[in-house]
């Protein structure tokens, strides 16, 4: 993992051939305050992503509480505690990422959506509490969907 000034865990590698996987866990943590995203999984080039995000608190961060990007990307996002107020979305799919987002205790209070699925990213979302988001608590949109209501 790479603790940055901006965002608060970010986990991404560089390829070292065609096939190439990367896994991590990112468990019980309390993932608060960053200056941009909580937590960012992203892939490039022909890497692939297994990332396992859970038992967390994501809150009050200055961009998105998980944001996930990059084809390849299957994120798991599943039984974190609380995922709320973050300027942004609590849960940011895009770029191709397939993400996979299950018995989630709290995704409430985001300033944007709790949830927000851009037009080329993708996630099975089932079996979580998703309420009071200040714009929608689940959000279909485009690339700059910060305004999806």
């Amino acid at each position: 993992f790479f603790f940055q000034a901006e965002d608060g865990i970010r986990d991404a590698q560089e390829s070292r051939g065609l096939g190439d996987v990367y896994k991590r866990q990112i468990a019980y943590n309390d993932v608060e305050k960053n200056y941009k995203n909580g937590i960012l999984t992203f892939t490039y080039q022909n890497m692939r992503c297994d990332a396992k995000i859970k038992f967390n608190n994501v809150c009050s961060n200055k961009e998105n509480g998980i944001q996930c990007s990059g084809m390849n990307n299957f994120t798991r996002i599943e039984r974190n505690t609380r995922i709320e107020f973050n300027k942004r979305a609590g849960v940011r799919v895009d770029t191709c990422a397939s993400l996979v987002m299950l018995k989630n205790e709290s995704i409430s209070k985001n300033l944007n959506q709790g949830v927000l699925i851009v037009e080329t990213g993708s996630a099975i979302v089932d079996g979580n509490k998703i309420a009071d988001n200040i714009k929608a608590n689940i959000a279909l949109g485009g690339a700059d969907s910060i305004n999806t209501l």
